[in-house]
């Protein structure tokens, strides 16, 4: 029977194939369609930690198609002990080396059964052992923000006379988690979606629009200081706060 050689669009391995096959042919390295399938093609599978160090932060994940897929902590959505065995849902994507998971959420079964020592919490682009957390809590910060009326000039002197930017400035109150470590350091979480549009709004306003040089005032002076405030020490997470505190309530209880 005739056969061609085709090279697989996801990780560019040449495969060897029968023609009258060809529509249901599959990679023999990343198993994916070698016909319509383009390398930023996203997959969900499901599969179980094939091994991980933890020192280094990365590993591979089996998938149920017995295919190998790399992956970093920084992926994983939930905080875990990451154990070989342990189930997991993923995205596959391809990366420089090979298949790549992404996007990874461990089973919740498993979690509750793990062990102090080899907790992590992932915020951002931190990785929290949880057996350092010295304390943690929910706490309130207030910041001025850019709000969107819009600006219009008022006259030549009028900056001169009087604060001309009260109406332009608007403040805001956020909850956040502050999570304070052993070794000293404090990270302060927030989710509030909201908070962290405005509060990128204002990031852009002074970096991109000049419109502040028109006027003056204590409002905007207060803007600038807390977007660089927030900015240099707040972590934004999709993941609500409560819900973070809920988990760390859950497996410190454990212990």
């Amino acid at each position: 029977m005739s056969t061609i050689i085709i090279s697989c669009p996801s990780c560019e391995q040449q495969n060897r194939v029968l023609v009258a096959a060809l529509e249901k042919a599959v990679c023999g390295k990343c198993k994916l369609s070698l016909l319509n399938k383009p390398k930023s093609t996203v997959t969900t599978q499901t599969g179980i930690v094939k091994w991980f160090t933890e020192e280094k932060g990365y590993g591979f994940i089996q998938g149920n198609n017995e295919v190998d897929y790399f992956f970093h902590i920084s992926e994983v959505k939930n905080i875990i002990d990451i154990k070989k065995g342990i189930q997991a849902t993923f995205d596959i994507t391809l990366g420089k080396k090979g298949p790549e998971a992404k996007n990874i959420t461990l089973s919740e079964t498993q979690m509750n059964s793990i062990k102090k020592d080899a907790q992590v919490l992932i915020l951002g682009n931190n990785r929290l052992l949880i057996k350092k957390i010295k304390n943690y809590s929910i706490n309130s910060h207030n910041f001025t923000f850019r709000n969107e009326v819009k600006y219009t000039a008022k006259g030549f002197w009028s900056p001169l006379f009087f604060d001309q930017d009260k109406e332009f400035f608007s403040t805001k109150s956020i909850n956040y988690l502050n999570i304070q470590m052993f070794d000293g350091t404090i990270y302060k979480v927030y989710s509030d979606e909201e908070a962290n549009r405005v509060h990128l709004n204002t990031l852009n306003y002074f970096a991109e629009f000049d419109e502040s040089a028109s006027f003056t005032g204590s409002n905007k002076s207060k803007a600038l200081s807390d977007s660089t405030i927030v900015a240099d020490t707040f972590i934004y997470v999709s993941k609500d706060i409560n819900t973070i505190v809920k988990a760390l309530d859950e497996v410190l209880s454990a212990v």
